[in-house]
């Protein structure tokens, strides 16, 4: 449990210095760019639509992490700043699956009769979401936009034991399964036309409950991430637009 806790700890803390480095290399962009680009650029007061597939990595009382797949769809709008700066929100709906293996058989539990209950040997759940998160992004030359967003989503989960039923407290209703979750994401878009770009982003989780795989047994709650990539449509730009 200690060991899982510190793993956990570890694991957010890396999150939290990745976007750090990411908001000092934006501004270190921004002071050391000679001039704000005035002309419109692709995203500047667009809708972007994107599609994102990838890979989860579960952070729960389970002792091994599996990797597990993920897959969203999102609708952006990005504010007509006249500049390289541009904020702007997201709505995403997206589907995750969380997997783990646990060889103790039984480990304590603070919810559990006695302190202590059996666990499969392994866990899958099943996790939808709709999210909405704000955002901002930089241009650099029009072509490479870094982004960072934060927001909150909803998550309907549903865990399972290693025989595909309903997990023992899933079963038996121990818990709500519906939470919501904090979100981040850092990311970056690479134009590969006025209306069509590349998208690469992390994003981590932090649900509000610590029943993602059936168990409580930790001091903080479960939370995962993912790894994404996918492409990103911006179908109403036009290059003659005047950004008036």
């Amino acid at each position: 449990m200690v060991k899982n806790f510190f793993y956990k700890g570890y694991s957010n803390i890396n999150w939290m210095l990745l976007i750090t480095t990411l908001l000092v290399t934006l501004s270190f962009s921004d002071s050391h760019s000679q001039q704000e680009s005035y002309a419109t650029n692709p995203l500047q007061g667009s809708v972007v639509f994107g599609l994102d597939g990838g890979i989860t990595y579960p952070q729960t009382d389970y002792q091994i992490t599996k990797v597990g797949f993920s897959a969203r769809g999102f609708g952006e709008y990005y504010f007509n700043t006249h500049s390289i700066h541009l904020p702007g929100f997201k709505l995403k709906v997206g589907y995750d699956q969380l997997t783990g293996e646990d060889t103790r058989g039984v480990i304590s539990s603070p919810d559990a009769e006695g302190g202590s209950r059996e666990i499969p040997t392994t866990f899958s759940t099943n996790i939808f979401s709709v999210g909405l998160a704000a955002t901002y992004c930089i241009s650099i030359n029009d072509v490479v936009f870094p982004y960072v967003s934060g927001g909150i989503s909803n998550l309907w989960f549903d865990p399972k034991d290693d025989q595909g039923n309903p997990a023992e407290y899933n079963a038996a209703g121990k818990y709500e399964k519906s939470t919501i979750a904090y979100t981040l994401e850092i990311g970056l878009k690479v134009m590969l036309s006025d209306k069509v770009s590349l998208n690469f982003s992390a994003n981590p989780y932090f649900p509000k409950t610590d029943y993602l795989d059936d168990v409580a047994a930790a001091y903080i709650n479960d939370s995962y991430s993912t790894m994404m990539v996918g492409i990103t449509f911006t179908p109403f730009y036009s290059s003659d637009y005047d950004g008036d």
